[in-house]
């Protein structure tokens, strides 16, 4: 099982590789008599599941990255809008 474990130490993720790329891989891997059809699909959902917590991550970081520059300029955010909307129809009916 030393091959898995050499696969997994690689860290091949969805971000790094298609799924496609990774399905391509572990099936040459098994036809070679490396891994076994079932350990193949099990790596191949391993892969993917990481690649998707990756992904997530990989947003969280962005996000907060984007949030942190952007509140640096004084631009109107989302929420200010709303108010600011919600803050115009008041005044509008109120009249």
């Amino acid at each position: 099982m030393d091959i898995v474990k050499e696969i997994m130490d690689l860290g091949l993720g969805v971000l790094a590789i298609s799924k496609e790329k990774a399905g391509t891989i572990l099936n040459d891997l098994s036809k070679k008599g490396k891994l076994t059809r079932k350990q193949s699909k099990a790596l191949l959902q391993e892969f993917v599941k990481k690649g998707r917590k990756e992904e997530k991550e990989l947003e969280m970081k962005l996000s907060k990255l984007m949030h942190g520059t952007l509140s640096k300029f004084d631009f109107a955010t989302k929420d200010d809008i709303r108010r600011l909307e919600r803050q115009i129809k008041a005044k509008k009916k109120s009249k």
